[in-house]
Formats: C-alpha cells, sequence, structure tokens
C-alpha cells in the first residue's frame, strides 16, 4: 500500500510505461506534472469550484459539465482535449 507521494513518485519511476497520470473529477479540470509525467485532473460532471479570485462562493453550479478525451500517439505523446456538455 502507498502511504506518502514519494512512494507514488517511486513506482512510477519504476514503472517507464506509465506516460502520464490522470485522475478523475475533482470539481474543476487542472493540469501538472507529478513525478516528470503530466498529471491531468478531469473536469466536473455536475458543478465547478471556483478558484479565490472568483467570488466568495465556493461552487459555481451555473457551469456546464465537462468532459476530457485523451489520445496517445504512437509516439507516447499524450494530448488531452476538453468539451462541455450543453
Amino acid at each position: 500500500m502507498l502511504e506518502r507521494p514519494g512512494d507514488l513518485a517511486a513506482l512510477l519511476a519504476a514503472h517507464p510505461s506509465v506516460v502520464a497520470v490522470l485522475t478523475g473529477h475533482a470539481h474543476t479540470a487542472a493540469a501538472s506534472t507529478f513525478a516528470a509525467r503530466p498529471l491531468i485532473v478531469g473536469p466536473a460532471v455536475t458543478w465547478t469550484l471556483r478558484m479565490p479570485w472568483e467570488g466568495d462562493r465556493p461552487a459555481d453550479r451555473d457551469q456546464p459539465p465537462g468532459l476530457a478525451f485523451h489520445v496517445l500517439g504512437d509516439d507516447r505523446r499524450l494530448t488531452t482535449h476538453y468539451r462541455v456538455v450543453l
């Protein structure tokens, strides 16, 4: 069982075939890096969290649901396309 973020980084380092870390919605889409790999957080399928500078309400229930489509090319390059559902 993984107990610390360093454990996950070590696990990923031991598996070079893993090209990215993709995770389910966190009520806001995000992109970063972790363990020298892309880290992609899928958008929310319900409501969206607001960033601190977007107002004093923590959630925006008027935003449409979002989806992320990931395409892994033959060259192992990951491309993510975002769509909203209207």
